[in-house]
């Protein structure tokens, strides 16, 4: 580790005592010392509030809850936490770690993270916990005897202790007083970098399984390993594999549609977070799936033009049942001299009602002629809506039905791909920076045969296209490509 290095671990830990510190001198002495640590024993939630005022500033999630319980109830637990960002991975495993220090139920930790620099962190951040937490220590008796986070261990009275190791480094025959470790932490273990290639990863999920994991004791060693999953290979997803582990997959909405963590993050608070970052990004950080670039689409190919009077257009709505799964979407197109122009899109995780009326919206901005909806969907309960608004609006939607029969949906969308190849496909160059634009090509850029990527938008701009090009016999009109007062 370089002096810079060191110095910037150190800054870190400054603050993080000093926050510690101030929320002891705001908290008043608790009584009743015999009868709150009875109560600890099984409240992990109480546990935190009461010593960790300065971590715990949100109600636990339930999630958080059963990580800690299940790392308690089994003395060779094999837990696999793939939690979203955002979630509290490292803070509830040093209060989990540290509860089980408490209850007499770890005596031997080693740490490990991407880098040693990392894990010194880590190692810094649980020292200053047994050093500063006055009354964590004089509560269970906590006192470090000997080393520091810097050298990368640590021990305390009664024969306890922790180690800190980076991605690689050599744990085998690891020992305190003649004991092995009986817990691995492992945090934030995977990175970018690595992820790129699967021979790397391989040979580091094996460092952990032969050297980190077997410097424990057989039957009475436990595992706790925290990492959103960032690439399709990666360690945690490997872990994840192991026979007999415990997985734990959170993201950052439930399956409900609702905040993983309420008592943290308001479900407003979570959507304006997934706009700002987008498909791929959020995909990655918050829903656990990361979005390779697909072998179909190439960035290169798309094309934004302003144009001005567009013709005719026509629109296609692919919904969806639920407000959390599928994404509901729906394109506009037109054409102009023999290429098709997209004019406006939508590709959203959301209520109908907000599908809707961005449809009545662009009906009364875009020349639009004709609306059409998937079949599977054209049927009363989904067309309710449109028809509700429509009233209001004093003229619904005319949308029909698509019957089409169509092919296997990768097929149908890739050949579309022939279609941009060929500069046939433009986006209205207001589409640049529209977030709903750019999570359909987020959408479109990943698709391949076994990609987890959504496909609810290239399958709307594929209905549209495809229903384009065979209604649309008429001349198109000409391409105006100079720049108007407001472009569509």
């Amino acid at each position: 580790m370089t002096t810079a290095q060191a110095q910037r671990i150190q800054k870190e830990l400054a603050a993080y005592r000093q926050n510690l510190l101030d929320k002891q001198r705001q908290t008043q002495q608790n009584h009743g010392l015999k009868k709150r640590l009875q109560q600890f024993e099984t409240d992990f939630a109480g546990f935190c509030a009461h010593y960790f005022p300065h971590i715990a500033t949100a109600e636990m999630a339930p999630f958080q809850l059963q990580m800690a319980h299940s790392l308690l109830a089994d003395p060779a637990a094999f837990i696999v936490c793939q939690w979203a960002r955002g979630l509290s991975k490292t803070s509830t495993a040093r209060m989990a770690i540290l509860w089980l220090l408490c209850l007499g139920k770890l005596r031997f930790g080693l740490l490990a993270s991407s880098s040693r620099e990392k894990a010194l962190k880590l190692m810094g951040e649980l020292q200053i916990e047994l050093e500063e937490n006055r009354a964590l220590c004089e509560d269970y008796g906590l006192k470090v005897q000997q080393g520091h986070w810097r050298r990368g261990d640590f021990s305390l009275q009664g024969g306890r202790g922790f180690r800190a190791y980076g991605k690689g480094q050599n744990p085998r025959g690891e020992q305190l007083k003649g004991k092995r470790p009986d817990f691995i932490w492992l945090d934030d273990i995977d990175d970018d970098h690595e992820c790129r290639n699967p021979k790397r990863v391989e040979q580091s999920h094996r460092w952990v399984m032969e050297s980190l994991y077997m410097a424990g004791s057989p039957g009475a060693t436990r595992l706790l390993a925290l990492n959103n999953v960032i690439a399709p290979h990666s360690i945690i997803t490997k872990l994840a594999q192991v026979a007999g582990a415990c997985l734990q997959r959170v993201n950052i909405l439930n399956e409900a549609g609702e905040s993983a963590w309420p008592g943290k993050y308001s479900l407003a608070d979570i959507q304006l977070m997934i706009r700002r970052l987008g498909y791929r990004s959020s995909q990655q950080e918050y829903f656990n799936n990361p979005v390779a670039t697909g072998t179909l689409f190439r960035a290169e190919h798309i094309r934004y033009e302003a144009l001005y009077s567009p013709g005719p257009a026509l629109a296609y709505i692919d919904p969806s049942w639920t407000e959390t799964g599928d994404y509901k979407a729906a394109v506009v197109l037109c054409a102009h001299q023999q290429r098709y122009w997209v004019l406006a899109c939508f590709c959203r995780q959301c209520r109908m009602e907000e599908l809707v009326h961005w449809c009545y919206s662009r009906q009364a901005e875009l020349p639009i002629t004709r609306w059409y909806m998937e079949a599977n969907f054209h049927q009363k309960t989904l067309l309710q809506p449109f028809y509700t608004q429509g009233l209001e609006a004093g003229s619904p939607l005319p949308i029909l039905a698509d019957n089409r029969k169509k092919e296997p949906k990768l097929t149908r969308i890739g050949r579309m791909a022939t279609l941009f190849e060929q500069g046939l496909v433009y986006w209205a160059a207001g589409l640049q920076q529209d977030p709903d634009t750019q999570t359909l090509l987020a959408q479109l850029m990943a698709l391949e045969a076994g990609s987890r990527a959504h496909d609810d938008g290239p399958d709307a701009l594929e209905g549209a296209l495809a229903l384009l090009m065979k209604q649309n016999q008429q001349t198109p009109g000409p391409v105006y490509r100079v720049r108007p007062k407001q472009d569509f």
